[in-house]
């Protein structure tokens, strides 16, 4: 094969295009063949052919153009399908060759040649072959310009002076995958007894134009016969009678006379005429092994064995079976005692009948001629295969089982009642031994509820707060078959959560408690539960309230118990420990003569919180006292428990601002409170006079001097005293006012 492609080569091909004649096949009934050519078999290269058969040389590999080879794939170049031959292995063996051309329409000749003698006159033939193009459209080799093959097949005299017959297959173009194509050729002889069949190219050269050719054959070719019995449509009878004989009738189409030569095979390839049978009606012998018959035909009783000159029928086949195969069940069935029973079925051929049984062998018949039977209990049945005309029986019966199971019930033991943090201990039980339970839940107010399996539901369930329920929807199932569900509703109280907490209690001394004792509080109604108090884990004796005070150091425990439910809470303990007491007070207080006198009091130890008081004035939580007067005060400071209780003095130095010597006994004189008997007071009116000199433990003035009263005023006064060892003086006014 050429890849390259010349102008030229594409004129050729149009010119040739449409350039053939017609081919076909025969019509009729054809006779054996008078010759086939198969090309051999084997994994080599040839042999060649004969001379005279082919005009193009061989080539032992893979052939260019204008060469051939006899090969067992046709993948020799890159671009060709890799096909086999088109000969079936059973008939030329494996690795079967065929004729492999990369044709050229330069090379003069046939592709293939061949002479066949002692014809008949007057008589149709049909000379036929399969072609392939081995040319892959995949591979896109020649792109858009692939020449396709194209065959001439033609039909000489002996001397090749007259052309008898030709016809052309067309322009056939390469494919995706390896496609073979038989083509044939009907002639006609007149006087001839020998005639020449030879195929040519009638492509052009260039890229494509290559082929493989296999399976060549000449036959007969006459009236259309065809063997028959009427009662049996396709051909053949299947009876398990032997021996047994059959009545058949050659009918052939035309309207000329006929002669027929019955013949009988035992393997439908070799034939054997028998004798006396010439009719167009034929009644076999009696046979008692598989026999097959068919007639040959002719148009003279001279030419009826000769295979050049008769044809043959179709054949019969009359099967002398050993039974019928068994039918194909359908599957097996299952079912439930509260549903419908499902009909059993089977397959087989529709020219036969089935009838249903209750043994594998012998028993009774139950239902005839039906593919299906509907039982009404359990059971293994037996379908047995029967043919009317052949009456053959299957060779055994084919078993198809129902299973009908028993729909389980459920019921249940065990509580269903609980306290919240409970398992719950469900035992589900059935009528049916192997039942299968499951579960769904639907939960109020409970959290632990959750779907299942099995035969025991156990599952903790803790209540939110309040009693809650859970309802477990129990579905029993044995054998695909759902029983009716059963609700099992379970309730879940709470259960009660006393909640002591620590506390203290002061201790004074040795075995003496202080007033009040701590009290435990449960936080739960006594009306609706009841409680049993431990003390250091033995139980205390009367103690059975919702609260209790304790007046010991130690634990206490209680256990709370739901007068309704039952439920019991868990043992909850709470401590009483000892309440230290305050060591000491640290004041901090203002400078002497400040403007804004205060106290602050600082407890060291002890256990906050606080009450802080001055002079019997009431206790208040700050620890500061602001705006004082001067004077001499008494600090008193105790804990929330009564358990510290400690008093100091703390003395305020300050000078009242003003003073009313009206005498209404009410700020009539002025001094200086709270100084040491050594401290000096000197007073000075506005103008520095001094007026007069006073001890603040024994003396205050009254706002005279000499006797006189002195008039409403600012007056002035120096205070000297001494602080921690250390001497002071102090200066400042204040007001008399009339």
């Amino acid at each position: 094969m050429k890849h390259l492609h010349h102008i030229l080569a594409a004129i050729i091909v149009l010119a040739f295009s449409n350039s053939y004649g017609q081919l076909g096949f025969c019509s009729g009934s054809k006779g054996d063949p008078i010759f086939t050519e198969t090309f051999g078999s084997g994994t080599d290269y040839g042999p060649a052919l004969a001379a005279g058969i082919t005009t193009y040389p061989f080539v032992s590999g893979a052939p260019q153009d204008g060469l051939y080879t006899l090969y067992h794939r046709t993948n020799l170049l890159q671009s060709w399908h890799n096909s086999p031959d088109h000969t079936p292995d059973e008939i030329d063996g494996p690795y079967g060759k065929s004729l492999i051309v990369n044709a050229n329409n330069n090379v003069s000749g046939a592709f293939y040649k061949r002479t066949v003698t002692g014809l008949c006159i007057n008589t149709t033939f049909e000379f036929s072959a399969w072609v392939l193009n081995v040319f892959n459209r995949n591979s896109s080799a020649c792109t858009t310009n692939e020449i396709p093959i194209n065959v001439k097949f033609e039909i000489w005299n002996a001397n090749q002076t007259v052309l008898l017959g030709s016809g052309d297959t067309g322009d056939i173009f390469s494919e995706t995958s390896a496609v073979w194509k038989q083509f044939a050729l009907v002639f006609t002889t007149t006087n001839q007894t020998s005639v020449v069949l030879i195929m040519k190219n009638n492509g052009i050269g260039g890229c494509g134009n290559d082929l493989a050719i296999d399976d060549i054959s000449f036959k007969s070719c006459g009236d259309l016969t065809t063997v028959s019995n009427p009662s049996y449509p396709t051909n053949m009878f299947i009876t398990c009678n032997s021996p047994t004989s059959i009545v058949l009738n050659a009918s052939t189409s035309g309207g000329s006379t006929y002669f027929y030569q019955w013949q009988s095979s035992t393997d439908n390839v070799n034939w054997t005429n028998i004798a006396g049978q010439n009719n167009a009606t034929f009644t076999s012998v009696p046979v008692t092994t598989t026999t097959y018959y068919r007639t040959r035909i002719a148009q003279d009783v001279a030419n009826i064995n000769s295979a050049f000159c008769s044809t043959v029928s179709n054949v019969f086949t009359v099967e002398i079976s050993n039974g019928l195969p068994p039918a194909t069940s359908n599957g097996n069935q299952n079912s439930c005692t509260n549903q419908p029973n499902p009909a059993l079925s089977v397959t087989t051929d529709a020219t036969n009948s089935v009838s249903w049984y209750d043994q594998a062998t012998s028993g009774n018949l139950l239902l005839a001629n039906s593919n299906s039977y509907t039982p009404t209990t359990s059971g293994t049945y037996y379908a047995e295969v029967y043919n009317a005309s052949s009456n053959c029986y299957s060779t055994s019966r084919t078993p198809v089982t129902l299973t009908i199971a028993q729909v389980p019930t459920a019921t249940f033991t065990g509580n269903t009642t609980y306290c919240s943090g409970e398992d719950t201990n469900i035992t589900l039980q059935s009528n049916v031994a192997g039942a299968i339970f499951s579960w769904t839940v639907i939960a109020t107010d409970v959290d632990g509820a959750v779907a299942g399996t099995g035969n025991t539901i156990a599952q903790n369930l803790t209540a939110n707060g309040v009693s809650g329920s859970v309802t477990y929807v129990v579905t029993p199932a044995f054998g695909g078959c759902d029983g009716n569900p059963i609700n099992i509703v379970v309730t879940v109280s709470p259960t009660p959560v006393p909640l002591i907490q620590d506390g203290q209690i002061c201790v004074l001394g040795s075995g003496i408690f202080g007033i009040p004792p701590y009290v435990l509080q449960t936080e739960l109604s006594s009306t609706n539960h009841t409680f049993e108090w431990f003390y250091n884990g033995n139980p205390i004796a009367d103690a059975s309230g919702a609260t209790f005070s304790a007046n010991q150091l130690g634990a206490y425990g209680v256990i709370a118990t739901d007068i309704n439910s039952g439920c019991v809470s868990d043992l909850t303990v709470a401590t009483v420990s000892e309440i230290p007491k305050a060591q000491s007070l640290t004041i901090t207080q203002s400078q002497d003569f400040s403007s804004n006198s205060f106290i602050n009091i600082e407890v060291l130890g002890g256990q906050p919180p606080f009450l802080y008081q001055i002079n019997d004035g009431g206790f208040q939580p700050s620890n500061t006292f602001s705006n004082l007067s001067p004077g001499i005060y008494e600090v008193e400071v105790t804990d929330g428990f009564s358990c510290s209780n400690l008093k100091s003095l703390v003395t305020i130095i300050n000078y009242p601002k003003y003073f009313t010597p009206n005498g209404d006994g009410y700020n009539d004189t002025w001094t200086v409170l709270n100084l040491d008997d050594k401290a000096k007071i000197r007073i000075f009116d506005r103008y520095g006079k001094f007026i007069i000199e006073i001890n603040s433990k024994s003396e205050s003035w009254d706002g005279t001097f000499n006797g006189q009263q002195l008039p409403a005023d600012d007056y002035w006064f120096t205070v000297n005293y001494s602080l921690k060892g250390i001497t002071h003086e102090y200066k400042n006014h204040f007001s008399l006012k009339r």
